[in-house]
């Protein structure tokens, strides 16, 4: 689905049933280190929400696909970003 807009966390259910939604990257520390959370971006790159997978969900799949997560949002005060762990993951490509 290419050219959709990533959407951060609204918490109007009822318009996007999604916390957020947007494709899926590696989130990276500095250092070059893996996280063990990933990132969610816009059509233009830019990271509209920080993705924590539940336990034993494995979102190494959905790497670089258009997606919407399903889960409990809360914002990073260091990123002033919107954290979301996924519960479920749908694959908007589809």
């Amino acid at each position: 689905m290419q050219g959709a807009s990533a959407t951060a966390p609204t918490g109007d259910a009822a318009r996007n049933p999604y916390a957020a939604s947007g494709t899926l990257s590696r989130l990276i520390r500095s250092g070059g280190q893996n996280a063990s959370s990933y990132a969610l971006q816009d059509d233009r790159g830019r990271v509209v929400a920080i993705i924590v997978p539940a336990g034993g969900l494995n979102l190494e799949r959905y790497l670089k696909k258009e997606i919407g997560i399903v889960g409990p949002t809360s914002t990073n005060p260091t990123l002033g970003l919107p954290t979301v762990v996924a519960e479920r993951v749908i694959d908007l490509e589809r």
